[in-house]
């Protein structure tokens, strides 16, 4: 008989040890030093080079080589969102019981398309504590977890033109979109890319998308969606999916969604919850009224690789009654049936989405909710508020900086703005432009930009659980310290 681990895909279990040993250390000095050492994600010349060119290995290389490249090429330029400083995009650091995990459960290599497993068992456990979070957990709701908040939102809309299909006798499966109903979605000018990308993959185009302006607060306008949407009846089209926001990614804005559930409920139309960022954000008390209505949503989309720090990738899609999301997409052949399975109320996951071949991501949820706990998330989700609402104050009563939105949840969109330069929107938008890039390029603070009515904004996203007051006071002095060079400079 072989050994089985004389294999080059294999390693004897004392090296597989001895290795693994080494790779943690990677991994403790990594997390140990990353907060003391600039954010500079993007590599120098010499060190692109060395990474992409690479030859393809005719004989294998010693583990050891293979772990001193990656550490000493790769982590160093590392997107640097386990930095407190860093306040870019919508990126969190990684808990450290999840990297734990990542190893046995990448071991385990566990299938996570089918039932009737460990794996499947874990991951609808997981999915219950998130919407026991959110006050979602209704007898008939349901969810799974996909790759990212994109994915959620496609898979979600799929489900919803499916049933609005249905309500309309069309045969969504024999026909397509062929000859199909005029289906229209609402959303507001502010929601995520992803939702056109949905539209465009699923075949329907920009032609359904009906944008709908937002008020002073970035909020969809009611007023408007509800006009629109009495037209379009009128004149034939069948409205099939209103999308709220739960906190947009530029001002972290959440809209009305108590208001958009009476739309919905009241013209029999599917409402859909984009949370992705901030639907966690309805765990702090100070704005959980924000949300009213959220749970009155059909499906809600949300990333745990976001606020409850799961590490990448990791999103999840919820839907009120599981039997829509099932009708959609449940198309099981007997080759992959089996008896566990057939009998299981639940069935697989695989009958829940497109994807077959899932990942083992409800490993890195369960670990970090099991370690982290529900009282502690919400002490961090309430935390991460009240900093934001505290630079934003600074930012008001300041006369050389200007609040650009209102802050809702951890997000605060601003700029430099010195009297000298008060009304001149191009001079303050090639300041602030310049200004970013500085910011980055020093690596203590690490804050992204978005463009606000025509004005340029830095974007500061209070993200990072030990993000405090120290990284706000390094953010504001590095704005004012680059800002007065640059305004001068401009003079």
């Amino acid at each position: 008989m072989s050994d089985r681990f004389a294999y080059p895909q294999a390693l004897p279990p004392e090296e597989f040890r001895r290795l693994g040993a080494m790779a943690l250390d990677i991994a403790a000095r990594h997390l140990e030093t990353v907060a003391d050492r600039p954010m500079r994600p993007h590599p120098p010349a010499e060190i692109q080079a060395s990474i992409l060119d690479q030859p393809l290995p005719e004989e294998g290389k010693a583990p050891e080589d293979i772990l001193s490249f990656f550490e000493t090429q790769i982590m160093p330029h590392a997107r640097g969102n386990g930095h407190p400083g860093f306040m870019g995009w919508v990126i969190s650091p990684p808990s450290h019981m999840a990297i734990l995990t990542e190893l046995p459960g990448v071991a385990m290599d566990s299938p996570c398309g089918g039932g009737g497993q460990g794996a499947t068992y874990l991951e609808w456990c997981a999915i219950r504590w998130i919407k026991e979070l959110l006050g979602y957990d209704t007898p008939d709701s349901h969810g799974l977890f996909v790759s990212g908040g994109s994915m959620a939102n496609l898979t979600a809309l799929a489900a919803a033109r499916h049933a609005a299909a249905e309500r309309a006798g069309w045969d969504m499966r024999r026909d397509g979109m062929r000859g199909a109903p005029d289906f229209k979605i609402y959303t507001s000018s502010e929601t995520h890319a992803c939702v056109t990308k949905s539209m465009e993959l699923m075949g329907m185009g920009n032609s359904a998308i009906r944008l709908i302006r937002t008020d002073s607060n970035y909020r969809i306008d009611i007023n408007e969606l509800k006009n629109l949407i009495e037209k379009d009846i009128k004149d034939g089209s069948v409205p099939f999916c209103v999308v709220g926001s739960a906190g947009t990614v530029n001002t972290g804005a959440v809209d009305d969604l108590d208001a958009l559930a009476d739309l919905c409920q009241h013209n029999g139309i599917w409402f859909h919850v984009d949370g992705a960022y901030g639907a966690f954000g309805a765990l702090d008390p100070e704005r959980a009224g924000l949300f009213q209505g959220m749970e009155r949503a059909d499906s809600i989309a949300l990333d745990p690789h976001k606020w409850l720090s799961v590490p990448f990738d990791c999103g999840c899609v919820l839907v009120r009654d599981r039997q829509n999301l099932r009708n959609c997409f449940s198309l099981t052949p007997a080759y992959i049936r089996s008896a566990s399975e057939i009998g299981d109320d639940l069935g697989s996951p695989h009958e829940y989405s497109f994807q077959l071949t899932r990942a083992f991501r409800a490993l890195k949820v369960w670990s970090t909710l099991s370690h982290v706990g529900a009282r502690a998330f919400r002490e961090t989700v309430s935390r991460h508020n009240t900093i934001a609402t505290q630079l934003a104050k600074i930012v008001e009563e300041s006369d050389d900086l200007e609040l650009l939105a209102p802050s809702s949840l951890s997000i605060v969109c601003f700029r430099y703005a010195p009297p000298a330069l008060a009304g001149d929107n191009e001079r303050l938008n090639a300041v602030n432009r310049a200004l970013v890039d500085l910011l980055q390029k020093d690596g203590r603070v690490y804050p992204s930009h978005t463009e606000l009515d025509g004005r340029f904004a830095l974007r500061a996203n209070i993200f990072h659980y030990a993000t405090d007051q120290s990284d706000v006071d390094a953010l504001l002095d590095a704005v004012r310290r680059h800002g007065e060079a640059l305004a001068r400079r401009n003079d």
